[in-house]
């Protein structure tokens, strides 16, 4: 008498459960990196420390901050309106473009000012008022000089920029941390300059 042996469903099936086990991850791994990179994008979280008044290579150049200063309301700097619970904080940048670096992706720089609690202010906002005094760029790719004068960042040539930001009044400056964020086409992808204050 002969017996047969039948083979389980499941090893006549192993090449097919293992290919759909290889496709349903890369299913949920795919769109999750592509939205990985799409917010990191937006939102860098992986910071190039650099301390006040010291130079950092960040994005093809080399950065400092130069200065943080707080505009009160009344000072005569102040040649428009702000509200009496806030403040304007100066921050003035120098950036040194290495040569070779596309000088596009410094159009493209954006400022911002943080806090440990996660709030965030904008460099630039509607509720800033107009400054007098001496006038500096407030990009960090071009800009209108003291003359009024476009100015171009050049190759190893410095270019001074301010980014001004409003904050509300009582705002401790110490402990805010200053921000640069590129376009991540400048090889900087999730990265930005951060510049404890």
């Amino acid at each position: 008498m002969k017996t047969t042996v039948t083979t389980g469903w499941w090893r006549r099936n192993a090449g097919w459960l293992a290919g759909a086990l290889v496709l349903g991850a890369l299913a949920l791994w795919l769109p999750y990196r592509q939205a990985r990179q799409e917010a990191l994008t937006l939102h860098p979280d992986i910071p190039v420390r650099a301390a006040p008044g010291q130079w950092a290579s960040f994005g093809g150049a080399r950065w400092r901050l130069l200065a943080a200063e707080v505009v009160e309301p009344g000072d005569r700097r102040l040649r428009g309106w702000l509200r009496q619970d806030a403040v304007v904080l100066l921050l003035r940048y120098e950036v040194v473009r290495a040569p070779g670096a596309d000088v596009t992706l410094f159009e493209t720089c954006r400022g911002a000012v943080t806090d440990a609690a996660g709030r965030r202010w904008e460099a630039g906002p509607n509720a800033l008022p107009r400054l007098a005094g001496p006038r500096l760029p407030t990009g960090c790719g071009s800009g209108l000089d003291a003359n009024g004068n476009r100015v171009t960042i050049a190759p190893g040539q410095p270019l001074l920029f301010q980014h001004a930001f409003v904050l509300p009044r009582g705002q401790e400056v110490h402990g805010l941390h200053a921000r640069i964020e590129l376009s991540p086409r400048a090889g900087v992808s999730g990265r930005y300059l951060d510049v404890p204050l």
